[in-house]
């Protein structure tokens, strides 16, 4: 994906992007909720991803889960807590 999109052309945006804190309002059911914190707990598993990628991944994924957690069993809600944990993904 060259052309246009390099990493030079991308960085000032992509900088003043991920440190944006404006907030976006936008309705979200409990299942875009928990697909949202699931993705952030794969996606932190990249090799290749900074660490301040991932920091900022595994905050949203954490707000995402106590997003749901008034509307799911303590169990569901311990079940969410471990995809945090490698050590137990089947």
């Amino acid at each position: 994906m060259e052309g246009k999109f390099t990493r030079k052309a991308l960085a000032p945006e992509l900088e003043r992007v991920l440190f944006d804190r404006t907030m976006v309002t936008e309705r979200l059911a409990v299942q875009d909720v928990y697909l949202l914190m699931e993705a952030c707990q794969l996606t932190i598993t990249h090799p290749q991803l900074d660490e301040r990628l991932k920091d900022q991944y595994r905050a949203l994924g954490r707000r995402m889960q106590e997003l749901m957690r008034p509307h799911v069993s303590e169990f569901f809600s311990e079940f969410c807590d471990l995809g945090w944990h490698r050590e137990f993904d089947e």
